[in-house]
């Protein structure tokens, strides 16, 4: 976080993810300078439903901006992960972190 706040002081950031990598126990959230306000403010939206387990009102959100934002990677990304896990279920004991667990 202290790293997201020297960034933010001279550039709004977007948050990206919460994840926890291999070989550590901590979460560590994750950002990108976005200059977008708009989008900053539905990406949190999007990632607050998303970290909650409501997939239905994250995957709206994402789906809206998507549309309003194509070349937008992140909002690919979180679609394509609402997707698998529309066919098959969501991590077991879900915390709203996502686990990476490959270096």
């Amino acid at each position: 976080d202290s790293v997201r706040l020297a960034i933010e002081a001279d550039r709004p950031v977007r948050p990206v993810d919460c994840v926890t990598v291999k070989g550590r126990r901590e979460p560590v959230m994750l950002y990108t300078p976005c200059d977008d306000q708009t989008l900053r403010d539905a990406t949190q939206e999007a990632l607050a439903a998303y970290r909650e387990g409501d997939w239905n009102r994250s995957r709206e959100i994402w789906e809206q901006l998507a549309q309003s934002h194509p070349e937008d990677p992140l909002a690919a990304l979180f679609l394509g992960r609402l997707r698998e896990w529309r066919d098959r279920e969501p991590p077991p004991a879900w915390g709203g972190i996502t686990i990476i667990d490959s270096k």
